[in-house]
């Protein structure tokens, strides 16, 4: 199928539903945003790893425990 056949300019009926729920709603809802800001301190965490909550892999084996 070549590009000049495509129908690029089509917008299907869900797409246009929610847009228009989008326009309609702007802002987020409280659920919303709790989870953007739970999803904002995981990724805090998880690039900015502490270094005491880090293992220190010179001081211990893998088998030191078994």
């Amino acid at each position: 199928m070549s590009k000049s056949s495509l129908k690029t300019a089509y917008i299907s009926e869900i797409d246009t539903f929610l847009n228009d729920f989008d326009r309609e709603n702007p802002g987020v809802s409280a659920s919303q945003q709790a989870e953007i800001d739970k999803f904002r301190r995981i990724a805090a965490l998880r690039d900015q790893a502490s270094p005491a909550t880090s293992p220190d892999h010179s001081t211990t084996t893998l088998w030191e425990k078994f």
